[in-house]
């Protein structure tokens, strides 16, 4: 857009005034040229400022970050972007695809135990942060794919009866052995899945940009009033 000239601004929102502070440090040292006009706040209450112009709208909702929300739960944050939108502004949207089931099952079960790590890690932040006494070699890691609705669920298995005293909120939890706790939704969706959705909560036309081994998606979604 810089490069054909056009006249806008990007406004990232974030609540994190430091995920602010290191997206405008990293762009404008990619971008010296672009307009950056950073608000940090609840997406919602922001938006409803920010579209109150007479210019034309696109909202970036990319990654896939709308695979963290239950289906009802998306509906719900997507038709209130809707209602706050203008007639005609758009949404680009990241979406992770349904694809070879085994392929999403090596991705979240890696030789690498990346993804095991990463859950893990939610424990090691709780103990840093909140003073507890998590034992991370007393839990191991679980995921299970289910094709059909596209649901990726991770889950932190207790490996044997234990306790936990979490200091910080002055709190102790009783494990069972193999006793779970989910730690994450990663919704698929289909092309027809996102269509639908689209039309759920009342946007119009979507075009689809799929990436040559048809994994992803960035769907363009226009705001039909």
């Amino acid at each position: 857009m810089l490069r054909d000239q056009y006249i806008f601004d990007f406004i990232p929102i974030d609540i994190s005034q430091q995920a602010i502070d290191d997206l405008v440090h990293n762009m404008q040292d990619e971008l010296t040229t672009l307009s950056v006009k950073p608000i940090v706040g609840d997406y919602f209450e922001v938006l409803a400022n920010v579209v109150k112009d007479d210019r034309p709208h696109l909202l970036l909702f990319l990654g896939s970050n709308i695979g963290n929300f239950e289906y009802g739960a998306a509906k719900d944050m997507l038709g209130q972007l809707h209602a706050i939108l203008n007639p005609d502004d758009h949404c680009l949207i990241g979406f992770d695809l349904k694809k070879n089931p085994n392929i999403i099952r090596a991705a979240y079960n890696d030789s690498r135990g990346v993804t095991k790590a990463f859950n893990l890690n939610l424990l090691i932040r709780i103990n840093r942060e909140l003073r507890a006494d998590f034992r991370t070699d007393q839990f191991d890691f679980y995921a299970y794919y289910n094709p059909i609705g596209g649901d990726v669920r991770s889950f932190i298995v207790s490996l044997t009866d234990q306790q936990v005293n979490i200091a910080g909120i002055g709190c102790t939890f009783e494990f069972s052995q193999g006793e779970v706790i989910c730690t994450e939704l990663s919704k698929k969706y289909s092309l027809d899945d996102i269509e639908q959705l689209a039309r759920d909560v009342g946007f119009a036309a979507p075009k689809h940009f799929l990436d040559d081994q048809l994994y992803f998606v960035d769907s363009l979604w226009r705001c039909a009033k």
